[in-house]
Order: C-alpha cells, then structure tokens, then sequence
C-alpha cells in the first residue's frame, strides 16, 4: 500500500467514516490493499499516458455525474493498464476511518475504502459469475459509481463446460448488459487483447453481442490502445 508521508499508524478499529475528498461518497465497507495511487503519481509527461489519464478523468467524473460511461485501456504486459485504473478507482473517492474520532481528526488510511469497485477478471468469471454462488450484480443499486474489471482476456479456463468460450461469453454478458442495459453502470477494463479494428482479439473474445455493449458504454475516444509504450517493469530494472 502506498500511502501518504504522514500517514497514521494502523488500528484495528473501525470508527466512523468520512470522505477524504469533498463530495458525498458512495456506501461500501470493502476495504481493499489496492495501491494508493493518484494520476498525479503518474509519468505524465508521456503524451499517451497524460491522454489515457485525461480520458479516464473524463470516465470518472461522468460516472459520478450519474452518466453510465465505459473506457477499455488495451496493451500488453508493463505498460501501466492497471496503474492507470487504480488511479482512476481512487480518483472517485474513498471513505477513511477516524485514526481516534472526528475531535483527534487524524484518518486510518490503512482501513481506505474505495467508492469505485476493483474487480480481477479471474475473479469475477470464475468466482462471483459461477452459477453456484448465485451472485447477484446490484452494483448500481448498492451504490457503486463504476467497476474497473482487471485483465480481461487472462481468465482461467472454465471448468467443465462442454464449452468454456460460450459460457465465457455468456458470463460477461451478464455484466455488460446489467451496465449498458439495465441499471446503468459504468465500466473500466483493462485487457492485453488487441483492440485494433483490423485484428480485434476482445471482440472475438467477447463476441458480438458483448462487444455492441461495450460500444454503448464507451464514448468515442475512449478505446485507448497503449501498444507500444515500454514494459515499465523491464525499465525499472535496469534493462
């Protein structure tokens, strides 16, 4: 976790929330160990990053406005996909413990919770969407302004399916209708698929179907590709 220069030490009680930035947060208690990382952490002097920072800002900012909006950030390993969506979760706002009460007036960053929802693909494929969890997508309803879905196209195999892609497909579909479809809901993925229109590895992932949702979802401009951009983890270390 990172964390600010003079954060608090933790603790293990959770006393009463307050937003860490003006504006009415959005009810969770999901306490997550996502690195806190704000746009300004970012290289932004690297005119693609400044552009897919701006255009998640964008995103962000519509969906606390209320207006279900998409961004698909595509490319592959290192290049900051997820930096840049665990930006954009925080730039929504998080509710923070009292380190003692609103009188001490320090905040529990260690007990940080997101408005915005952080989702691994994984996760929410073979996990949350198996049929025997029964789980239910409220996430508008419970107040969640936008759900980042993290390496989409790195999901484990289904398991015993007669046909893993189908119910692959199937599975999103439940997502992505419910955000373009039904309640509303905005959507960050990330995915190291092409989405370049002449060889679109997502959409054939997805197929049709998902894909036409995504496209309602997003605005023009919002299909980032970061192909081409260096492995930052190759470039920190030396190499």
């Amino acid at each position: 976790m990172i964390y600010p220069k003079d954060h608090p030490r933790k603790t293990r009680q959770r006393p009463k929330f307050a937003p860490y930035r003006p504006g009415e947060p959005a009810t969770t208690d999901q306490i997550t160990m996502l690195p806190l990382i704000k746009f300004s952490d970012l290289d932004l002097l690297n005119p693609r990053i400044e552009h897919a920072s701006r255009v998640l800002i964008e995103t962000v900012e519509a969906n606390l406005r209320g207006i279900p909006t998409g961004c698909v950030l595509a490319g592959p390993h290192g290049v900051g996909k997820t930096t840049l969506a665990t930006a954009a979760v925080w730039h929504a706002g998080a509710r923070v413990p009292w380190l003692v009460d609103e009188e001490d007036g320090r905040l529990d960053w260690s007990l940080a919770s997101p408005v915005a929802q952080y989702i691994k693909a994984n996760e929410l494929i073979n996990k949350l969407l198996d049929p025997k969890n029964d789980y239910e997508i409220d996430w508008q309803e419970r107040g969640i302004p936008f759900t980042v879905i993290d390496d989409v196209g790195l999901e484990q195999t289904i398991q015993f399916m007669k046909d893993p892609a189908t119910e692959l497909q199937r599975r999103y579909y439940q997502v992505l209708d419910y955000a373009a479809e039904g309640a509303g809901h905005g959507l960050i993925l990330t995915t190291n698929r092409s989405i370049d229109p002449a060889a679109n590895a997502l959409r054939a992932m997805l197929g049709e179907a998902n894909w036409s949702r995504i496209l309602k979802l997003c605005p023009k401009g919002s299909l980032i590709d970061l192909n081409g951009l260096p492995d930052r983890r190759v470039a920190s270390s030396g190499r």
